[in-house]
């Protein structure tokens, strides 16, 4: 099964933000981002079934620890926990993916999900991502977010 992907991840990833962790996401266009990110924090979710790819989400630390804070519903990023912030991006890439492969492929297939996994990325990546035809780019609060879904029958 060929997933349709394209209009479904822009319609599911900010509402899922938004019911999530109460931000709001974007959609940006490849001139609006930066063409570098340091220390990007890289998220990846294989997954298998009726069709099967991966989910890769990719931003800043910022970003995460902002999705923590208002996921844990903290006041600011000293509450945080070591290990919070990543655990927070990774929930919200596996909220997401979920999402997706529900609102692409409907709800009677079976899709195997992968435990999200933080990938040690470069910024090399983040250029790569950033050009690559299935990235989706996204801002939260001016700072830049790429979802990028491969899939295949």
């Amino acid at each position: 099964m060929q997933l349709n992907h394209h209009e479904k991840i822009r319609q599911v990833f900010p509402d899922v933000l938004e019911n999530l962790a109460f931000m709001f996401a974007e959609q940006s266009q490849i001139v609006d981002m930066p063409t570098e990110l340091d220390q990007p924090i890289h998220v990846r979710i294989d997954f298998a079934g009726a069709s099967r790819g991966q989910l890769h989400l990719i931003t800043s630390q910022e970003v995460c620890d902002e999705i923590a804070i208002n996921l844990l519903g903290y006041l600011d990023a000293s509450e945080l926990q070591p290990g919070s912030a990543d655990d927070a991006i990774k929930e919200l890439a596996n909220i997401t993916c979920g999402q997706f492969l529900t609102a692409a492929a409907g709800t009677q297939p079976v899709f195997n999900l992968t435990p999200p996994q933080l990938i040690t990325s470069s910024d090399n990546t983040w250029a790569s991502m950033l050009n690559d035809a299935d990235s989706f780019l996204f801002t939260i609060d001016q700072t830049p977010i790429i979802l990028n879904i491969k899939t295949a029958a």
